[in-house]
């Protein structure tokens, strides 16, 4: 049988990004409802969507969270609109899932 080893620290590092997450997309769940998704984390870095019938203005995002990072422990983050690119690829995506019988 293999045995696999993780460091104090790594685990530490791991817990803490895990709760940080946790944090922010209940704060983003908060403001914006429970339409907020994770679409990908890795490492520090997350990658939220926001539905967008629930954001008036993206200044109003901006405002939010320039207001409210250091509580959360957000150092650095961006705001932008879904771009044709990625609307595609989730169009594409779910055209080759398979259905649900």
């Amino acid at each position: 049988a293999q045995q696999h080893a993780c460091s104090t620290v790594a685990l530490a590092e791991w817990i803490a990004n895990e709760q940080a997450g946790g944090r922010i997309v209940g704060f983003l769940r908060e403001h914006f409802g429970e339409g907020v998704e994770c679409l990908e984390q890795f490492g520090t870095t997350w990658r939220y969507s926001i539905p967008a019938d629930r954001i008036t203005s993206v200044q109003s995002i901006f405002a939010l969270i320039e207001n409210s990072k250091e509580g959360l422990g957000v150092r650095e983050y961006t705001v932008s609109q879904t771009s044709l690119e990625q609307v595609f690829n989730a169009i594409a995506k779910q055209a080759g899932a398979p259905e649900d019988d």
